[in-house]
């Protein structure tokens, strides 16, 4: 399959992981990766270039991979502020002319572990392409009757750092600080992006070990929360992922 990886690799670290996986993943087609932007104001990166920095951490990866044939584009810098009004990003550009090629029989695949500010603006850049590629996002809250919103739950920003093991040392240290210890573990969220793309079994062309829901694809309010669409297209909602 054809596959852009749309990630925010200037905040969490599991971007950095789930980026290298896919690197070098070689049953893929990995056309381009963006760099995408963190919230406005993080307070582990307050600057006004996110995606830029983003892609500043998605080169240095690539080149530790051997990947430097990957082009790695810039997303905007910041969000959508106007409904209908997309931001003609050179990545956003990059997805419509992708998804409009005729040339490939090869399914695209958009993989995004953060905002979906560019393939929003795509979409309002050219409707059209919304039938001509499958968006595989991990975000949003939890869908009725399928999971519980996690206790006290907190969403916690990370550290820039140089190379993977200092992004996952560097976040334990900052954790530290704040008088929270990580334990022995820690959640790479963003894998999922590679485990149902680029890790489907030799047999059948699914993630055998992951397990999904069929749902109406809910509206999204104003507020960014999921409003019942009974009418919606078929969503694939994950409820577990295994590897």
């Amino acid at each position: 399959m054809r596959i852009i990886i749309d990630n925010d690799f200037s905040g969490d670290p599991d971007g950095l992981v789930q980026l290298a996986h896919h690197l070098l993943s070689p049953s893929v087609d990995i056309r381009f990766v963006i760099g995408s932007h963190l919230r406005d104001g993080d307070e582990w990166d307050s600057s006004a270039t996110t995606a830029d920095n983003a892609v500043a951490k998605a080169r240095h990866i690539a080149a530790l991979t051997n990947r430097a044939d990957v082009r790695i584009l810039a997303g905007s810098n910041t969000g959508l502020t106007t409904h209908g009004q997309p931001i003609c990003s050179t990545a956003a550009l990059a997805i419509v002319k992708e998804a409009r090629r005729d040339d490939t029989d090869l399914p695209l695949f958009v993989v995004c572990g953060a905002s979906l500010t560019e393939v929003a603006s795509a979409w309002l850049i050219e409707p059209g392409i919304a039938s001509r590629l499958t968006l595989v996002w991990i975000g949003g809250h939890e869908h009725d009757g399928h999971a519980a919103p996690p206790p006290g739950g907190t969403d916690l920003e990370y550290n820039l750092a140089i190379d993977l093991f200092e992004s996952l040392s560097g976040l334990v240290a900052q954790a530290l600080v704040a008088g929270r210890h990580l334990g022995e573990t820690y959640v790479l969220g963003d894998s999922p992006l590679v485990l149902l793309t680029a890790l489907h079994t030799a047999f059948e062309p699914e993630a055998a070990s992951s397990s999904y829901v069929t749902v109406p694809c809910p509206t999204i309010n104003e507020r960014g929360l999921y409003e019942s669409n009974p009418r919606g297209r078929p969503l694939r909602v994950y409820t577990q992922i295994g590897n």
